[in-house]
């Protein structure tokens, strides 16, 4: 009996088996980025919130230790605009040189906030955390490359103007307030706002 060796040649892919591959992963993929960018979102909304509570922490234990606030700006607060997180706040509670010299508002070099290195997102902005400078100061940056604004209660009611983003009350009952204005930058949209109250 003889046995004759058949050849088998590898079977590849023809090309209706490639097209149907190719729509069942763009089917998969139309599914799975609608979700992702949700997660992101969410996630950048979480670093917001903990920055956010973190920088009102931050400022509480500066008053405590100084019973003041961090701010050359005297009461009252109603009608001024929100102070931003940026050189102005920052270096006092980071503690810069040029805070804790003569005329300083932190001469004992108090550091009561600290947080990530903000990644560069271009045009001189930031996200997501704090450019610290040479001098040892620095800059507060929200996810989107915004600033955090805060309202701080300058003439010592327990209370501070509501944002103008809020309906209803003119009045918070707070002494601290602070908000990112989110993805839009925009304090007046006030839908993907991120507070502290």
């Amino acid at each position: 009996m003889q046995f004759q060796a058949t050849l088998h040649r590898p079977r590849g892919f023809t090309l209706f088996e490639l097209m149907i591959v190719m729509v069942i992963i763009a089917i998969l993929a139309a599914i799975a980025i609608p979700g992702t960018k949700s997660i992101i979102d969410r996630t950048r909304r979480a670093a917001a919130k903990n920055d956010a509570l973190n920088l009102k922490n931050a400022i509480a234990s500066y008053v405590t230790e100084y019973r003041r606030f961090p701010t050359r700006l005297n009461g009252p607060e109603s009608g001024s605009a929100p102070i931003l997180s940026d050189h102005a706040l920052m270096d006092v509670l980071l503690g810069s040189d040029a805070e804790t010299g003569p005329g300083g508002l932190n001469p004992r070099r108090m550091v009561t906030f600290s947080g990530n290195p903000a990644r560069p997102i271009g045009h001189g902005r930031y996200r997501s955390g704090v450019v610290l400078d040479d001098q040892g100061g620095g800059t507060l940056w929200d996810p989107w490359g915004n600033h955090y604004r805060v309202i701080l209660d300058l003439n010592g009611d327990s209370r501070v103007p509501a944002p103008a983003f809020l309906s209803g009350p003119g009045l918070l009952p707070q002494t601290i307030v602070i908000w990112s204005p989110g993805k839009d930058g925009s304090d007046e949209e006030s839908e993907d706002n991120v507070t502290t109250w």
